[in-house]
């Protein structure tokens, strides 16, 4: 569409690859995908993944190719892992932190699948710093699984300043 039939509000877009059944990891590599991407780059709109971590490196690839383009991924790729899984979410997040277009939430801990989520929040900051990760609520979700959005706030918070922000670097996130 040309850019007048845009509404103005539009910023960028979100599908989430996620689902019982699971996706194919690789589901944003379809044509129809990457055409989608390319139409959002043409009028400089951001991308946001919500996937679980399998589709990572995918998700780097696009991301690497789209390089023009600004993408988020929400809920730090966590959606549906568990504890055996972090090392190689690590592995995959660090992969996608080297694209400098590429931003990161840092929220839904409810949704990672882990009893401590500190060292995964850790990891984040060590891949993105602090001006590229973005705090998020997941506020119905996170209050239907019994965090208050105090708790994740703090959780947040202590992140930043444990890894060694300042209070910019917390008013950035």
């Amino acid at each position: 569409p040309s850019t007048s039939a845009l509404p103005k509000q539009l910023r960028g877009g979100r599908v989430v690859l996620l689902g019982c059944p699971m996706p194919p990891a690789d589901a944003c590599n379809s044509v129809q995908y990457l055409a989608g991407l390319a139409a959002l780059e043409e009028h400089g709109l951001h991308w946001e993944w919500c996937c679980h971590h399998t589709a990572l490196p995918f998700v780097a690839k696009v991301c690497r190719d789209f390089s023009k383009m600004t993408f988020v991924l929400d809920h730090l790729g966590r959606n549906g892992g568990n504890e055996d899984d972090v090392e190689q979410w690590k592995k995959n997040l660090s992969a996608l932190a080297e694209h400098q277009n590429v931003v990161a939430k840092i929220g839904a801990i409810e949704e990672w699948g882990v009893a401590d989520p500190n060292p995964l929040l850790d990891h984040a900051v060590a891949c993105f710093g602090f001006q590229r990760l973005i705090f998020e609520s997941n506020w119905f979700v996170s209050k239907a699984c019994g965090y208050s959005y105090k708790t994740l706030v703090q959780t947040s918070y202590d992140a930043v300043v444990r890894n060694g922000g300042s209070e910019e670097d917390v008013k950035d996130v």
